[in-house]
């Protein structure tokens, strides 16, 4: 199933726009919030180092499982909606997205679909 997440660039940063599953909603607050706080640097070093299996950060926590990243909501008690995809397609990922911010467009989209993710920008 092909899942859509747009992001509009605001005052303070992007912001999610339009609907989007319960899924790519933990994504957009990963992206929106902690991913700022992470820093890329450290994702990246954590995402490679096997005795580390999970983080967590304001509102989302990151878990490897399985040759999988699992981002799931910090204060949920029983995780009911996670958001998963391969450790190796969640770095290629998180590199496109921080090119992608960087340049500062007026909208970002991601698609999701099965596997796979691809962040493209749009002014």
């Amino acid at each position: 199933m092909k899942q859509i997440l747009s992001f509009s660039l605001g005052d303070h940063g992007y912001r999610r726009t339009g609907s989007a599953s319960d899924e790519m909603i933990l994504l957009s607050m990963f992206l929106t919030t902690d991913y700022f706080v992470y820093f890329p640097g450290f994702l990246m070093k954590w995402l490679s180092d096997p005795a580390q299996d999970a983080t967590n950060a304001n509102l989302t926590y990151l878990q490897k499982e399985d040759g999988m990243i699992v981002v799931g909501d910090l204060y949920e008690e029983e995780p009911i909606i996670v958001f998963q995809i391969p450790i190796d397609r969640f770095a290629k990922f998180l590199d496109d997205w921080k090119k992608v911010i960087d340049k500062k467009p007026k909208k970002i989209i991601i698609t999701k679909e099965g596997d796979e993710i691809t962040v493209e920008s749009k002014n």
